[in-house]
């Protein structure tokens, strides 16, 4: 009946007899591993699916439609003892005016047809998607893969792939960037260096020039800055 407090005391009313058994809905961690666990589309299949309109079948109830009322109007034209040829021609006019009536309506089709309630629930999600920015493709991706273990490790995969190849193109970059900027430095550097050699060999030639001349005996009077008048007009204002 009961063993160490456990079961118990009495199997009066408890439809079983009395002994403590294993709890067969307990699952073990081992157990849960297991292959037929995790693996639901062998079970269930590829999911549910939304059901898409036929546009065949909601054309074919268009056409029906301007059948049918053709063939009301041919009755009331018949019943108003309207000739033959007089029925052919306004059943002609009316074919070609429900037509295009039903090309420019196009629409859902009949509340209670099952492929009319398709194609207004594809408007409403196509909606949805647009008001909510989601792309198209993601749309478009099969119900019930996000239950698809295999599918979304692929899926994890890709996108761990993604980020890598993202990060070496950055680093591609990056390296190409810091490249470029010192070949920059090293120019902008070897610029200045020739500028300096250029300065240095100005100033030996007018140091040449100015020992030639005053080899010569030509007095040798540097370039006088600007603003300076060498002294001239110092004196102007003063009182003799």
């Amino acid at each position: 009946m009961s063993y160490n407090g456990i079961g118990l005391q009495t199997t009066r009313g408890s439809g079983t007899n009395g002994y403590v058994q294993t709890n067969k809905f307990h699952r073990s961690a081992s157990r849960l591993q297991r292959t037929e666990w995790r693996d639901l589309k062998d079970i269930h299949g590829a999911g549910p699916k939304s059901n898409k309109p036929n546009e065949e079948i909601l054309a074919h109830q268009r056409k029906r439609e301007i059948e049918v009322k053709l063939a009301q109007l041919e009755d009331d034209l018949e019943e108003k003892g309207v000739d033959a040829e007089e029925i052919a021609e306004r059943l002609k006019e009316a074919r070609v005016k429900f037509e295009r009536e039903a090309e420019r309506k196009s629409g859902p089709g009949p509340a209670d047809d099952t492929h009319a309630i398709a194609r207004r629930k594809t408007e409403k999600m196509e909606s949805l998607r647009r008001a909510f920015g989601i792309t198209r493709e993601h749309a478009e991706e099969r119900e019930g893969e996000a239950f698809d273990q295999d599918l979304q490790a692929k899926i994890r995969d890709q996108k761990r792939a993604d980020r890598e190849e993202e990060m070496r193109q950055r680093e591609e970059r990056r390296v190409k960037e810091q490249r470029r900027r010192e070949k920059e430095r090293k120019r902008a550097e070897k610029e200045r260096r020739e500028a300096e050699k250029v300065r240095e060999k100005e100033e030996k030639r007018a140091l040449k020039e100015r020992a030639r001349m005053e080899k010569a005996g030509i007095a040798f009077e540097p370039a006088a800055p600007r603003g300076d008048d060498g002294g001239r007009g110092r004196g102007r204002g003063r009182s003799s």
